[in-house]
């Protein structure tokens, strides 16, 4: 009723919400509250706040197939179909061995599955007590997620809201009946189910096959498999954390950390040296002020004789202004009470430098330094007056404390009288500070020397240290990556080798398993026709936008690359500037040490020039104070030797020196400011009365430099002949003791000193701290780095997780029954790198092959692979197929065709190839087996056969040689007729007797190659053999008709030409050789082969003996023929004659000669 009466009022409407929310029955009410809350006029932020937990209250509750879910489900049906085509995509890629865009595929497949399920489970979020919403849950989780435990729990879900129950508490009604106890458990109002029956057909839709998916599924061995999956330690992964976690802590946190612990005893070598220094330049400093100081005493207490009176003093005091505060003399303002307190001070500076005794006994510098300070190598005089002493060899710091007890024992005696300052302590107070002077100028020289070789020894150190942390994090992180790199793609290999290695039956059902269920109903044909469509369009574009992103696979090993590089750079970096620290704090104290022995040296001169002063002034102030100075020169010319002294070491403070590295320390600026300004005029406005007056009205360095120009006024007055030495009133002396080293000494060079060594100290802090926030730094930035390292790994093994969970979308069987799933799931990775040595090992064998290997594809005839023995040989060329490699350009062959198809021979640039080809597992692989030593050695053996059957056809007649070659053992036959030639050198004994071997040798050889050519231009001759000095030759042995005329004229036209021959030989070798010839036909002859090893060709018969009488019996340079070839050749060309009746073997026979 009161929303009747105050239908505008917000809190009315809100009220009346509260209670309807209590109950779930009362959804309509809400309904009807949430329409006229909207309706409101004043639509405060309340209001909206309201509307907002209404629709979230009627949402829980809501059990109905309404048509806001209905259109929820429709979209996440597409997505779910999205999913399900990339993840099948992955199971096609596996099927056709298309293993390189499996890392891409993968990755899109399981971001889309992350999408689907965040958006199911905000769906579930909405309408938590929803059947259809529970069942689409249920679907995602078997279809895309195969987990099918929870698949199964998720139907227990649906069969309880199917039921009319709740999976999920009611909380709103829960806390409304707590806050209002009073109130009925339930309302009397019923909820309006009018909408009941709403869109039934959609719900058969959505309908699973529960008892099949139940009978086809083993829970446990599905269960038991899945909960190893996520256990699964990745070895890679595993690796990576650790490396890069070791890597880290070694390479960058264990170094800044050890680098900042090393400064520490780095900052004290730097610090203890400038230390000493200052401690020493102290003492120098107050063993050269305490004799200027007793000078000053003396005058200044001593009465002086010319006065009368005797109150009126040799010198008067200084009178200071009155801010001026006496720090540097410890407060204390008369000349007695100042020697006193510096005599006093000699124990306390002498502790500074007491350390020194136990530093670095090892350095030899050092060491030095040691002797100057400590050892017995000094002198100490004592004088009983100025021409009579005593020595006595003792250390530097025993003679400052000797100086400080005799100086306090002379300014104890209250009476300065002439005697006094005549006496042992006065003279042995004021010159006993030159020798430890030297030693002390000497010990600081050392000491910066020190300091100078442990810099150069520090800037190696540094160096070499920067060096090695870079080289070591350099390569350290250069194997961390690579073996990271190398373990991950080693075992992304084997998680992709499982998947491939399944059955195909299995490939292909699981890839089937994705597409749109036999059961489904769509609400209509069209829609159905559009929605497959869309699925093969979405289809293309997965595989086309898997192989564009080929190279995500590596998108890791890029991202790694790139933060381990990052990571050396800055850790390099970083190691660089703290080194750079170390080198800074070495630099400031190499350079500023040297300040110390210039700022403490330069008023040690000052005072040591006004004490030697005040020994000149009291000689010669009064003829009875004379034999208080031992050597006046000798003083006036120390003075002139320590002015440009003073000078160079004050114009270093405030100037620098010539290397531009050394510059006045930091603090000099402000300390000449701040000394001005207390040595100022006290009232600029009033003129001065006095030199002090004036000079302060200057700078404190210009009334320093006022100082040194009235002593080389003062020195030059000295040097005069004669001398005009100064006088203890009217020259000055006072004013210029009292501007200069007593002035000065307060307003710049003792506050100076005090902040010089702390200065230096505070600059070694400085660098410390800058180290300290490098490291802090470099260390927090490199961590951040390494964590996107880990970051990224924790990403690679949800993607290598994820792709194993696609295992278990196989049957349990089969997973339990594949050894390699098993063994991977176990963690034992050890028999896939026993498979990786026995193909590394393959392929080492491969390329150590020595024939060419060539690997291509048999449909497409693309390269795949070759190997080395092919690189080598043919080198980096640019063929992509293999017949762009087999071309005439290329290859010397007459069938190259025949090269894809049998093994044909090549050739390639002198190299000769038989090639072969054979098909494996669908590549064709060509083998060229390099045969040019074959080749070679078949040629070689061609050359030695013809030169063997030449030299064979040399020594037996051509026509016979196939025969023997041929392996004839009887080779004879006959001969009707033939003509028969012997010749014989005349005398040949007797010659070859005069003759050595090698020139016999040498004409026999020239006379029978001249027979040679001569017999061959003869058809029907043919040369039977040569013995000694005898050539047998023969005629018409191999004629195929035997004409006994032709060749009984060619053998005594043979005969005619050797005797010409002969004699040109003879002219042209200056000799006077002689043959006899004898030529004989007749016949039958013969003629054979006679022996196997060393054939010889021998002919056989009566006519030959009489041709070998006709040679013996014959006439020189004549042709001796028989009458059988007489009568043959009568009537030819030749010139005959008559010989007559001879006496041969066998008889008497008629001869005739024929000239040649």
């Amino acid at each position: 009723m009161a929303v009747n009466y105050w239908r505008e009022s917000l809190g009315i409407w809100e009220v009346y919400a509260k209670f309807a929310a209590v109950y779930p029955e009362n959804t309509s009410n809400l309904i009807f509250i949430l329409q006229n809350v909207q309706m409101l006029k004043d639509r405060s932020p309340v209001a909206n706040i309201v509307c907002t937990s209404i629709k979230s209250i009627i949402n829980t509750r809501e059990t109905r197939f309404t048509p806001q879910i209905k259109n929820k489900i429709s979209k996440m049906t597409k997505e779910f179909t999205k999913t399900k085509n990339r993840l099948r995509n992955i199971w096609d890629l596996i099927l056709q061995g298309a293993t390189n865009d499996l890392g891409s595929s993968i990755k899109l497949a399981y971001e889309s599955v992350k999408d689907s399920e965040s958006d199911i489970n905000y769906l579930m979020t909405l309408f938590p007590n929803n059947k259809f919403v529970a069942r689409q849950h249920a679907k995602f989780l078997y279809e895309i997620k195969c987990d099918v435990l929870e698949y199964k729990k998720k139907m227990e879900d649906v069969s309880k809201l199917s039921r009319g129950l709740r999976i999920q508490k009611d909380v709103v009604h829960e806390l409304g009946m707590q806050a209002i106890p009073t109130i009925p458990e339930s309302s009397t109002e019923s909820q309006d189910t009018s909408v009941k029956s709403l869109v039934n057909v959609e719900t058969e839709s959505l309908n699973i096959d529960e008892n099949s998916i139940e009978d086809d599924v083993s829970i446990d061995a599905h269960n038991s498999i899945s909960k190893q999956i996520e256990n699964h330690v990745i070895p890679s992964i595993h690796l990576m954390y650790c490396t890069t976690i070791v890597a880290y802590i070694f390479l960058i946190l264990i170094p800044f950390i050890v680098l900042n612990v090393l400064f520490n005893f780095f900052s004290n070598e730097l610090r203890k040296p400038i230390e000493y220094m200052q401690g020493i330049a102290f003492v120098r400093n107050l063993v050269n002020m305490m004799p200027a100081f007793v000078g000053k005493h003396l005058l200044q207490y001593m009465p002086d004789p010319t006065d009368p009176t005797g109150t009126k003093m040799i010198l008067d005091g200084v009178k200071f202004m009155k801010r001026f505060p006496f720090n540097a003399y410890g407060g204390e303002k008369t000349t007695r009470e100042i020697v006193s307190y510096l005599a006093m001070s000699v124990a306390s500076a002498n502790e500074m430098i007491s350390p020194l005794r136990h530093f670095k006994y090892e350095n030899k510098i050092i060491s030095s330094v040691r002797d100057q300070l400590f050892s017995t190598t000094s002198k100490y005089y004592y004088y009983v007056n100025t021409s009579y002493f005593t020595e006595t060899d003792t250390s530097s710091v025993q003679i400052s404390f000797m100086l400080s007890a005799n100086i306090l024992k002379l300014v104890a005696v209250p009476v300065v009288t002439a005697e006094l300052a005549k006496g042992p302590d006065s003279i042995t107070s004021r010159n006993n500070n030159n020798l430890i002077t030297a030693s002390m100028n000497t010990a600081l020289t050392l000491m910066v020397d020190y300091i100078k070789e442990q810099y150069y020894i520090h800037q190696k150190i540094i160096k070499f240290t920067f060096i090695a942390l870079l080289a070591v994090n350099v390569i350290a992180y250069a194997i961390i990556f690579l073996v990271q790199i190398k373990k991950l793609k080693r075992n992304k290999k084997e998680i992709i080798s499982v998947m491939t290695e399944l059955p195909k039956t299995v490939i292909s059902n699981i890839s089937q398993s994705f597409s749109t269920v036999k059961g489904d109903k769509s609400t209509s044909e069209s829609s159905s026709k559009r929605d497959a469509e869309l699925t093969r369009q979405e289809e293309s574009i997965i595989k086309l936008f898997s192989s564009i992103s080929d190279g995500v696979g590596s998108s890791i090993e890029r991202f790694n690359f790139i933060m381990i590089f990052l990571i050396v750079i800055t850790s390099c970096l970083g190691y660089y500037l703290c080194m750079e620290c170390f080198t800074k704090a070495s630099d400031n104290i190499f350079y500023n040490c040297h300040h110390i022995n210039y700022l403490y040296g330069s008023i040690t001169f000052l005072f040591s020039i006004f004490a030697r002063i005040w020994k000149i002034v009291l000689e010669n102030a009064h003829p009875t104070f004379q034999g208080t100075c031992i050597n006046v020169t000798d003083e006036v010319s120390n003075i002139e030797r320590i002015i440009p002294l003073q000078s160079e070491y004050f114009l270093k403070i405030r100037f620098g020196g010539s290397d531009k590295n050394e510059v006045p320390f930091d603090g000099t600026a402000e300390t000449v400011k701040e000394a001005s300004i207390l040595l100022s005029c006290e009232n600029p406005l009033i003129p001065p009365t006095d030199i002090p007056e004036s000079v302060h009205c200057f700078t404190a360095p210009q009334q320093l430099y006022y100082t040194i120009a009235y002593l080389k006024r003062l020195v030059s007055a000295m040097k005069e002949n004669p001398p005009r030495y100064p006088k203890p009133r009217g020259d000055g002396v006072n004013q210029g003791w009292q501007v200069g080293p007593i002035e000065l000494y307060e307003a710049f060079f003792y506050p100076a000193g005090i902040k010089l060594v702390p200065s230096l100290v505070d600059s070694i802090s400085r660098q410390k701290k800058q180290l300290q926030i490098n490291s802090i730094a470099f260390i927090l930035v490199t961590f951040g780095l390494s964590l996107f390292i880990l970051y990224s790994a924790k990403n690679e093994d949800i993607m290598m997780n994820f792709a194993l969970k696609q295992v278990l979308r196989c049957p349990t069987t089969v997973i339990m029954q594949n050894s390699k799933i098993i063994d991977l799931l176990s963690g034992n990775y050890s028999k896939f790198d026993e498979e990786e040595t026995n193909i590394n090992f393959s392929n080492e064998i491969f390329n150590k092959l020595n024939d060419v290997v060539i690997v291509c594809q048999e449909e497409t005839g693309k390269i795949v692979t070759v190997n080395s023995r092919f690189k080598e040989i043919f080198g980096d060329i640019d063929v992509k197929t293999i017949k762009d490699l087999f071309t005439s350009e290329r290859f010397e062959s007459k069938s190259l065709n025949k090269v894809f198809s049998q093994q044909t021979e090549l050739v390639y640039k002198n190299i000769y190839f038989e090639f072969t080809n054979t098909l494996s597992s669908g590549n064709r692989i060509y083998f060229g087996t390099d045969i040019t030593k074959n080749v070679m050695h078949e040629k070689l053996i061609t050359e030695e056969k013809t030169k063997s059957d030449a030299m064979l056809a040399s020594i037996l007649p051509p026509m016979l040689v196939s025969r023997v070659q041929a392996g004839e053992k009887n080779i004879s036959f006959s001969v009707q007729s033939a003509t028969v030639l012997f010749l014989d050198v005349v005398e040949f004994t007797p010659w070859c007797g005069s003759h050595d071997a090698h020139y016999v040798m040498r004409m026999l050889n020239i006379m029978f190659k001249e027979y040679d050519a001569i017999t061959n231009s003869h058809k029907t001759m043919t040369k039977i053999k040569c013995i000694g000095d005898c050539y047998m030759a023969a005629g018409g042995i191999f004629d195929e008709v035997n004409q006994p005329a032709v060749h009984a004229k060619e053998v005594v036209d043979f005969g005619c030409q050797v005797i010409k021959k002969l004699l040109e030989i003879d002219e042209r070798e200056n000799e006077s050789l002689r043959i006899r010839v004898g030529v004989n036909t007749g016949g039958p002859i013969v003629a054979g082969v006679i022996g196997t090893e060393k054939p010889t060709f021998e002919i056989l018969g009566p006519a030959i003996n009489i041709a070998h009488e006709m040679e013996h019996h014959g006439v020189p340079m004549k042709v001796h023929i028989s009458r059988p070839v007489y009568e043959l050749i009568y009537g030819q060309q030749f010139d005959i004659k008559e010989r007559g009746e001879i006496d041969v073997k066998g008889g008497k026979m008629f001869t005739y000669l024929v000239e040649p």
